[in-house]
């Protein structure tokens, strides 16, 4: 959900998308970047600090569709070592890392558990590595978004994963050909390997 850009708008709907404490709740809890507010691009009106008024909330999303973690990395080790970057849970290609303080994604329309998204420098674009704990493709034609707490990391477009084995999907990140990068994302964009992001699957759109 997302509030109105327009029109009435009160602390209580402010509440009611963003989650909040049961008492005592005022307008400067609500700071973005806080406890309640993620740092995404659609909450960049509301401050982190200082003066804040309801109307800075105009067009903002709450945590609902939003995965948040805390970026690590590993490496397969050998001669032709491969690093991987992001959360991995399940100790996919290498030992675990990297964590999750939010695993509810919506991808699509569908709500799901993120348990791993991770970016690999095997090939001449990443490679990407995700798993929801579902037996079947779900990321063909979707959009998604990587955030840290201060730039797009990601804006890409899955146009055809290359595999699919168990739970685990993968794609290139080779820009046209099983996946496109959007207009404002970085060049080869990837999972980060350190500090906090978040994850969107459910804009149907670049950003």
């Amino acid at each position: 959900m997302t509030l109105p850009s327009s029109g009435s708008l009160s602390l209580n709907d402010i509440r009611g998308e963003f989650g909040g404490p049961s008492s005592n709740v005022n307008i400067d809890t609500y700071y973005r970047n806080g406890t309640y507010v993620y740092n995404v691009t659609k909450n960049l009106s509301i401050p982190t600090s200082g003066q804040v008024n309801v109307g800075d909330f105009y067009g903002s999303e709450g945590a609902g569709v939003y995965g948040k973690g805390t970026g690590g990395s590993a490496a397969t080790g050998g001669k032709a070592s491969i690093t991987y970057a992001g959360v991995d849970t399940q100790a996919h290609f290498t030992s675990a890392f990297g964590s999750w303080s939010d695993t509810s994604v919506t991808v699509g329309s569908t709500g799901r558990t993120v348990r791993t998204f991770t970016t690999s420098n095997a090939g001449v674009a990443p490679g990407f590595n995700v798993d929801f704990n579902v037996g079947s493709s779900i990321f063909t034609n979707v959009f998604f978004q990587v955030y840290n707490t201060s730039s797009l990391l990601v804006d890409m477009k899955v146009k055809s994963p290359t595999h699919y084995s168990g739970t685990i999907e993968q794609w290139s990140g080779l820009n046209g050909v099983t996946a496109e990068y959007g207009p404002n994302s970085p060049i080869l964009g990837a999972m980060p390997s350190s500090g906090t992001f978040y994850l969107v699957c459910n804009k149907g759109s670049f950003t």
